[in-house]
């Protein structure tokens, strides 16, 4: 066991007695720094919404989908948890691209079932599993409390979500352009418990999910 291993367990059966982490670092050139559980099948809460996000930009190069295109807000839209969206007045309309925004910098769970639909559940499965993530999938939209019901979940694994930010950070898939696109939305995530320890001139994009 690595002495970072060693440091984290401790930290966590102080703090947290009784948890099971799952846990995948790694460096900035690529290298895997731990595996702790990493394969663990779990949900994915809203941290899926980067995937979304992938889904949103590999469409537009696509030629399928455009981030200007606008959308009318419905009463049906609305749901409740994170986010600013469904306070603003029915009929109001937005592009996608705020509403991308919104996804990431609020967690906005309203946004991002909008963008669901449009972006289709399961083109956006078909992305995940393009990418070589075959345990990172949707099964319902964000606070479907029934489909949960049901035993439908959105899932992912630390190492799947782990890789694909550092694929995105590494400008490894879509294109340069749409990395970079992608990692300005993730930097505009307010800086939180992720960010804590880390000076403040230097950006971080993350994206984090509670349930």
């Amino acid at each position: 066991m690595s002495l970072l291993e060693r440091r984290i367990r401790l930290e966590v059966e102080q703090h947290a007695p009784g948890c099971r982490p799952s846990l995948w670092l790694a460096r900035t050139d690529g290298r895997e720094l731990l595996a702790l559980d990493a394969d663990r099948i779990l949900p994915a809460a809203s941290t899926l919404k980067i995937l979304l996000l992938v889904e949103g930009f590999g469409a537009e190069l696509e030629g399928t989908f455009r981030w200007t295109d606008e959308v009318t807000l419905q009463d049906s839209d609305r749901v409740g948890g994170a986010g600013t969206l469904q306070l603003e007045r029915t009929g109001s309309t937005w592009t996608y691209q705020q509403l991308a925004r919104r996804m990431i910098a609020e967690s906005d769970n309203t946004a991002s079932n909008i963008l669901l639909r449009r972006l289709e559940r399961a083109a956006v499965n078909r992305r995940a599993g393009l990418l070589g993530l075959p345990n990172t999938h949707f099964e319902r939209d964000f606070l479907d409390f029934s489909a949960r019901r049901e035993g439908r979940e959105n899932v992912s694994t630390a190492r799947e979500m782990g890789r694909l930010m550092r694929m995105i950070f590494r400008r490894e898939i879509l294109s340069p352009e749409a990395c970079d696109g992608m990692i300005a939305i993730l930097e505009r995530t307010s800086r939180g418990r992720i960010a804590r320890g880390v000076p403040k001139d230097i950006p971080v994009g993350h994206k984090a999910g509670s349930l």
